[in-house]
């Protein structure tokens, strides 16, 4: 790491045609990425690939410009640079709104996140034993399964950052997610269900999670649908379980809370900063400190310090999560939420790990309180845009009765606008879970979410009937 610092500040030193103006970044990452797939017991994919190289950034007159190689000599490295600032004056002659971002404080650190296992140090047998041992015991006890797909995921990343300002960040992470996809058949029926597991550190995650208490909680969980009957369709009472709250907080608000999309007339505009825009019960922040959740990060990709940032506090629209760009067009201070997914594309705003502040009910307080309607839990994702209207699938719901939870009932989707339904929480519990998750904005990105349940009004698309 330190060779290539010395080699990009030998290239910039030798080139006279900046401007003290100019803002140039560079980010360079060494990063090993491990996949294993199986499907029934048999290894399908087994990878390990190394990939490297550097992105430079440059903003010059106003606009920026963004270059990328995987060629890390010297020569290289000063023809990319020069090949940036072209492409950043280029866009300025296109560009009405000129950026001009306040000099930000030069950083020099050095971080390493836990990790007390390392995904390289595990032989593929003894990966493949780890993910056969919870197919085959899925097949024992579950002779409804047809198909079990089990996807491993392994990132270990070296990253620098260095930059005109005169900061230098060395981070080190490696990130696990495992995800698991089952379908049982059951007569006529097809049922599905899926589980992830994920965390920032590396395979002592199955101690925390050994494979026979997993594939214990699994078949539990899958039982329950067996013999359970299609949702009921219609507007209910429901306490959504923190699986399907990830899904909901992150797509239908965590993208509108994002200061590009709220910019561009999302449902979180500028107008309602400081209104009140859920319920009083709602606090929703993100953070990127968060040490074991999927999107711990301790700097972003534009050198800014990952902080705590409060989103709604207590109901109220109070800032939204911001890169450098975002926050000089609305007179703020960045977040810390400017993110790639690797040196060959550019930083974009990204959520980190998004949470919901955890309320003052029991479960069993949420439900008492229920005549008719469900508990939902899991979820199959969906669809979100940027005003917070949704369509997501859940993976099985529970009746409630006069304050009694009932029979199980099959998965269906649920729909309408988020920011509406977040203004009908009038019970959030006393219990959060961080979650792993997925995104693809634009680029891909693991993340994590930070959940409570949440007792709410939500319309459910089922088929079937009280």
């Amino acid at each position: 790491m330190f060779i290539i610092f010395n080699l990009i500040e030998e290239a910039l030193d030798s080139l006279d045609q900046f401007s003290s103006k100019d803002l140039v970044q560079i980010r360079g990452q060494n990063r090993i990425i491990s996949l294993y797939s199986m499907k029934n017991g048999i290894l399908e994919e087994s990878s390990r690939n190394l990939s490297h190289g550097i992105g430079i950034r440059i903003l010059s007159n106003g606009a920026w410009g963004f270059t990328r190689t995987n060629i890390t000599d010297f020569q290289n490295i000063q023809s990319s640079i020069v090949a940036a600032q072209k492409l950043a004056k280029a866009a300025s002659n296109h560009q009405t709104t000129k950026i001009q971002l306040p000099r930000s404080p030069s950083i020099n650190d050095s971080v390493k996140s836990k990790c007390q296992k390392p995904i390289e140090n595990f032989s593929q047998d003894e990966i493949v034993k780890l993910l056969r041992s919870i197919s085959s015991g899925l097949f024992g006890y579950l002779p409804e399964l047809k198909n079990a797909n089990l996807n491993l995921l392994g990132l270990t990343d070296k990253k620098f950052f260095l930059s005109s300002e005169g900061s230098k960040i060395q981070e080190e992470f490696t990130k696990i997610q495992l995800k698991i996809d089952l379908l049982l058949k059951k007569h006529d029926s097809r049922i599905p269900f899926s589980e992830t597991y994920g965390h920032t550190g590396g395979m002592e995650l199955f101690d925390r999670n050994q494979p026979d208490f997993m594939v214990e909680n699994l078949v539990r969980e899958v039982k329950s649908l067996l013999e359970a009957e299609s949702c009921p369709a219609g507007m209910f009472k429901v306490i959504i379980q923190p699986s399907l709250c990830a899904t909901l907080l992150h797509e239908a608000i965590g993208h509108p809370l994002e200061a590009d999309l709220a910019m561009a007339g999302g449902g979180f505009n500028e107008a309602l900063i400081g209104r009140t825009v859920s319920s009083e019960l709602v606090t929703i922040y993100d953070s990127g400190l968060i040490e074991h959740g999927l999107g711990y990060f301790t700097y972003d990709d534009e050198g800014i310090k990952c902080v705590p940032t409060t989103l709604i506090e207590n109901g109220i629209l109070k800032s939204y999560m911001h890169d450098r760009t975002s926050a000089f067009m609305m007179g703020t201070e960045p977040t810390g939420n400017a993110h790639a997914w690797d040196f060959s594309v550019s930083p974009m705003i990204r959520q980190t790990n998004i949470g919901l502040k955890a309320g003052d009910y029991s479960l069993e307080e949420l439900v008492e309180d229920i005549r008719h309607g469900f508990i939902l839990d899991g979820t199959f994702g969906g669809m979100a845009n940027s005003n917070g209207d949704f369509t997501f699938g859940f993976q099985r719901a529970f009746q409630i009765n006069q304050g009694n939870i009932e029979k199980a009932h099959l998965g269906a989707n649920v729909s309408g606008n988020a920011i509406d339904v977040f203004k009908t929480i009038d019970g959030v519990s006393n219990k959060s879970i961080l979650r792993p998750g997925a995104c693809g904005k634009g680029q891909f990105a693991i993340q994590g979410r930070i959940v409570p349940a949440i007792r709410c009004n939500i319309l459910i698309g089922g088929k079937g009937g009280i």
